[in-house]
Parts: structure tokens; C-alpha cells; sequence
């Protein structure tokens, strides 16, 4: 999803690789795709592929059906409109990626569940998968592949098997432990800002004929760069992630020998060829700031997590560009975390699945063991707790070996004898019992006392059992 520089470059280098891609986009953005529909030419490793996707699209209906994996490479901006467009429309059987994410993940999953729609399995990466660009209507240009995609998945427990699934096609994917660690990994709100900023003069001044990383990224910028980093790693801290610094992080992805961050970076073909864009209003200021380190701060702001320099960065890039970068942001309120404690932010990342438990056998003895589970649970969460319960409408007969049985004896009254007359099996009996922790302390039914009724009632039985009574003695 997305016609721009990753999402025509991903589907593009998908399609080389041999699967079978649909590219899609919002009706609004059409004359996005309206050149796809034929051979498109990708740039890649010195050649240029003529290539032909199977589907482009701007009917959502139509992407759904065609595709499994949803791989969405659009700005943090339109994470929230690409959403609502999936609501109601998504599957639990679909896997929704963001290319990258910064916390997108959360968003999305928060959108859903105020639309009332079914929640996929969601995920997002700390970074797009190729260094690349649309440059023409019908091309695209990759010009590396980042060696180390980091990506976490909500819920937790998916991460592997979902990892291992998409290895197929992004076969540099490495984990994160959650999406949480992955949304504050994100590299580029970290160094864009500063670097834009300390760099604006130049960068207006060079029509694109700026070097970014081999350029700016000088010692006196690399200071402010490791100032955000540093708030960057505290808030994380805060989820019990120790991330490494920028350099670090870096190094490990791919880029560069290890070192400090001018080191790192200098070594780095791929880097040091990335021109900045010849404008300052562009998404290195107004989506790594409204959709990276300024959500970050707000997290920071919430755990009581100083975060100085960006909040300079902030306010400089506001007054730089003419307009507040805080509005049109994305809030604690847009990730769903606003009025949550810390224990409940740290659950909702983990989100993990319930385990299924499949117990088989006959129908009294699988549910004696599951009985003995229940209670062996409920102990573990409720120690020390004492908890009554009345269990009433019980129903009157069971199946033993095809069999039809009384569930207690065939003593008991039926609840409602007309329902019993015309259809025992649904029939409920006026039978109870008093519970504690799971424990049966007692129990009792009201008896029949209506001989026709009690005839009927022993003539549907197959095998007449009664449990011994204290009258019997």
C-alpha cells in the first residue's frame, strides 16, 4: 500500500523476486497509479528490470481479496487515513506491516478497536527496507537494501512465526522483543531534525545538491544528534529497553564499521551518497518531528522523562518552518495510551494470545482434568481469595456412551415441564450447587412429586442410577 519512493520500490523488488503483488492506493491519490498499470521499470544492482505487477488498485475491496500480507509504505501521516480504510474491511486472517512504523502499530491497532473492527496480526519496522526512490512515473530506483530490518509484532507471541513467514520476502528481518522497542529504534527522527536544522542555510541554498549524512553530519551536529539519542534511550528505558546509541544502531543495521557516529556513517557508501531535500518543509523535519521525537516526548512528558533538547528542536523547527509542529501530530490519545498507567501501556505491547488447550476424551473425564486445571489457574491468580458462587440450570440429562443420562438423578423436577415433555434433551433441571474457589460445598434439587411426571421422566432414561441417600442406612 502506497504509490510513493518504498511502496512502488517494494512492490517492484517483490515482483522480481517472483511473488505475486498488488499495489495499492487511496482513491484520492489515483493519479499515483494510474502509469502502473503496464511495465514499469525498477533500477536495481546495476540493471534495470522491466516488470509488470499483477494488480494496482484503488479499491480496497480488490487489494483485500488478492492479498494476504499488507505491507504499508506511506508517511506516519497517513497511518491513521490507511486505518480507518481497512476497518471492517480487514481480516484476522490478514498481516498488516508498516514500513516503518515509530509507533504506527499501536495506532492502527487503536484505530480498529474504535471502529469495532477485527484486529490482524500488526507489525512495523524501525526503518524502510531499501534505500530508494520513485524517480520517475513509470520507475523506481533501489539503490540498497538495508542489511539489518528490525520489526516488532503485536502480539508478542506471533513475532517468531510471523518473522519467519516474511523472511521469504524480506529476508534481512531481524526482531525486536515488541513493537514498543522497534517504535523508539526508528533512526531517522533521531538524526533528520538536528541535522536539518543545524543544516538549513546550505540545504536551501543547494537546490539538492547537499550530501546529508557526508556533509552535515559534522562533530558540532553529531553533539545534538547524541543530545536527542540520549532522551530517545531514557524513555525507553522507562519499558525496561535498554536500546544501543545511534552509532551502535547503525553499525548493527548494516551501515558502517562500528564507532563513534561520524566514523560509522563515513564508512558507509550507501549513506554518504543520500542527498538532502533542497527544501527545509519537507518530512525530515515535519514527519520525524510531529510523528517521531515529538510522540516521544509526549511519552517522556507522561513517565516524568526530561526531554530538553528535543523539546528545543521542536520549538526551533515550529518557528523555522511558520506553523506549530505539534498540531496535526500524533498524540498519546491517536496510539490509545493516554489514560493508561504503565503496567496497562506495557500490556497492551505485549497483547499476547490466549493458549487454546484442547482436551480430548470422554466427556466426564476431560472435564474432571479441565476442572483440575481451572482450579490450579485460579489459585495462581487469586491466592488468598475466597470467591461463592450459586450454579443453577443445570441441564437434566447427558449423553454417556450415546447414552441419555440424568446429569444428577432422575428425581429431580424438570424447570419447565412442558419444554421436558416436548424436548428432554434441552430440558433444565431444578438442581444447584454451592461453590468455593472452584469447590463443590454442597448441593440439593427440588424432587418430583408427581408420579405421571416421574414415569415419563424414568422412561427416557436408558439406565436408572440413583447415589446413595443417608435414608438408605
Amino acid at each position: 500500500m502506497g504509490a510513493g519512493n518504498t511502496g512502488l520500490s517494494t512492490a517492484l523488488k517483490l515482483k522480481l523476486d517472483g511473488h505475486e503483488v498488488c499495489l495499492f492506493d487511496l482513491d484520492k491519490f489515483s493519479s499515483a497509479t494510474e502509469d502502473l498499470h503496464e511495465e514499469i521499470s525498477l533500477i536495481y544492482d546495476e540493471n534495470t528490470h522491466n516488470l509488470k505487477l499483477d494488480l494496482v488498485t484503488n479499491k480496497i475491496d480488490e487489494a483485500l481479496d488478492f492479498s494476504k500480507y499488507i505491507i504499508l509504505c506511506v508517511p506516519a501521516y497517513a497511518h491513521k487515513e490507511f486505518a480507518k480504510e481497512l476497518s471492517n474491511k480487514v481480516t484476522e486472517d490478514h498481516i498488516v506491516i508498516l514500513m516503518p512504523g515509530t509507533l504506527g502499530s499501536l495506532e492502527m491497532r487503536n484505530v480498529f478497536e474504535k471502529n469495532n473492527s477485527k484486529i490482524p496480526i500488526i507489525g512495523e519496522t524501525d526503518t524502510s527496507p531499501f534505500v530508494c526512490r520513485r524517480t520517475s512515473n513509470t520507475e523506481a530506483t533501489i539503490l540498497g537494501i538495508v542489511p539489518s530490518l528490525g520489526i516488532g509484532i503485536l502480539p508478542k507471541s506471533s513475532t517468531k512465526t510471523i518473522v519467519n513467514e516474511l523472511k521469504e520476502f524480506f529476508p534481512t528481518l531481524v526482531e525486536y522483543n515488541d513493537v514498543v522497542e522497534c517504535g523508539f529504534s526508528s533512526l531517522n527522527p533521531v538524526i533528520h531534525p538536528a541535522g536539518v536544522l543545524l543544516n538549513s542555510g546550505r540545504i536551501e541554498k543547494s537546490n539538492g545538491e547537499f550530501y546529508f549524512y557526508n556533509e552535515g553530519v559534522t562533530p558540532s551536529v553529531t553533539n545534538v544528534i547524541n543530545a536527542v539519542d540520549s532522551e530517545r534511550k531514557n524513555i525507553a528505558s522507562i519499558f525496561d529497553h535498554k536500546l544501543p546509541n545511534i552509532a551502535d544502531s547503525f553499525h548493527s543495521a548494516g551501515f558502517g564499521i562500528k564507532g563513534n557516529l561520524m566514523e560509522t556513517i563515513s564508512s558507509s557508501d550507501m549513506l554518504t551518497s543520500l542527498k538532502a531535500p533542497g527544501v527545509v518543509n519537507h518530512r525530515w523535519l515535519t514527519e520525524d518531528i510531529s510523528y517521531g521525537i515529538y510522540t516521544w516526548s509526549l511519552i517522556g512528558e507522561k513517565f516524568e522523562v526530561p526531554t530538553e533538547t528535543i523539546g528545543n528542536i521542536i520549538s526551533l523547527a515550529s518557528v523555522l518552518l511558520g506553523f506549530d509542529l505539534k498540531e496535526n501530530s500524533t498524540s498519546l490519545d491517536d496510539i490509545g495510551i493516554k489514560n493508561l498507567s504503565f503496567d496497562e501501556i506495557k500490556e497492551i505491547s505485549k497483547n499476547d494470545n490466549c493458549t487454546i488447550l484442547f482436551q480430548a476424551g470422554k466427556t466426564n473425564e476431560t472435564a474432571h482434568y479441565l476442572d483440575i486445571l481451572r482450579r490450579e489457574i485460579y489459585e495462581i491468580e487469586n491466592n488468598n481469595k475466597y470467591e461463592f458462587v450459586w450454579i443453577d440450570d443445570f441441564p437434566y440429562f447427558e449423553y454417556d456412551e450415546g447414552k441419555l443420562q440424568p446429569s444428577h438423578h432422575p428425581f429431580t423436577s424438570p424447570k419447565d415441564v412442558n419444554k421436558f415433555i416436548k424436548n428432554p434433551k434441552e430440558s433444565i433441571a431444578l438442581h444447584y450447587d454451592l461453590v468455593l474457589n472452584g469447590v463443590e460445598l454442597g448441593s440439593g434439587s427440588q424432587r418430583i412429586n408427581n408420579p405421571k411426571l416421574q414415569h415419563d421422566v424414568l422412561s427416557k432414561c436408558c439406565l436408572l442410577y440413583t447415589s446413595p441417600s443417608p435414608r438408605d442406612s
